[in-house]
């Protein structure tokens, strides 16, 4: 058996936290339909289909880092739970027999992620997987929000601070760099500064692609950090799109088919 990390251990214990603490709640469903399918898109360690799987619902799992889908596999390996490797950009044979048959899709601060010229193919992917009157999580920090970087992941503090990830890419990555921040993780913020994504645009595909909003909440702090900070989540009702993107640490949809 491969040796998983400790920081890998957390992200698992903290998916399945946020399946138990806020996604069972937000997406309002019956757990005893035991028959229903949930499908989640970027699983990395599975916690939270660790939690699904536990209510006897029937779980399929995707993820593109072959470390981390080979992490979900040991971490699950009690649980019957089918775990897939490949891109939702890309419907592969495996994921074409799952079309039109998910109740749930869970995609949970992975969009953000997807380069920005085929989002819109991953979500309309994710669209066409979903049943007619199936449900979809969706969550991301919106691209002006104070850590849509990611750089709160970086080994340095001053290379956390908030919206340090706005600077021009060249003084960004100097200023990385001065810090002592290792290369590839630079590479890493770099490409995470390229395809963030912004409420306005989010909302512009999914009306296109088809799916209507069942609900949507804004954070200024984000449910998780209840679980890695122990500070209360906090909500917000701004209403103004200039604002809201910047002071929205996550956004967070329930969409139907």
């Amino acid at each position: 058996m491969k040796n998983i990390s400790s920081r890998n251990l957390r992200c698992y214990n903290e998916q399945y936290w946020y399946g138990k603490h806020f996604i069972k709640d937000f997406l309002d469903i019956d757990y005893q339909q035991n028959k229903m399918r949930v499908l989640e898109v970027g699983i990395a360690e599975g916690g939270l289909l660790k939690y699904f799987s536990e209510f006897g619902l029937q779980c399929y799992g995707l993820e593109c880092s072959k470390n981390r889908y080979e992490n979900s596999i040991q971490l699950n390996s009690n649980l019957d739970i089918e775990f897939l490797y490949g891109d939702i950009t890309k419907i592969s044979p495996d994921l074409l027999r799952l079309s039109d048959k998910i109740d749930i899709v869970i995609c949970r601060d992975v969009i953000e992620h997807i380069d920005s010229d085929v989002k819109y193919k991953a979500l309309q992917n994710m669209y066409v997987l979903l049943k007619p009157g199936g449900r979809m999580f969706i969550s991301f920090p919106p691209k002006y929000s104070p850590y849509a970087g990611h750089q709160q992941v970086a080994p340095r503090l001053l290379a956390k601070l908030p919206y340090i990830h706005c600077l021009p890419n060249s003084l960004y990555a100097n200023y990385l760099s001065v810090l002592g921040v290792n290369e590839n993780v630079i590479k890493g913020l770099l490409k995470t500064k390229h395809t963030r994504l912004t409420i306005s645009r989010f909302e512009a595909m999914i009306d296109e692609i088809g799916f209507s909003i069942v609900k949507k909440e804004f954070y200024f702090i984000r449910p998780c950090y209840e679980s890695r900070f122990n500070i209360k989540r906090r909500k917000h009702g701004l209403s103004s799109s200039f604002i809201r993107e910047i002071i929205t640490l996550g956004a967070i949809y329930l969409l139907t088919k």
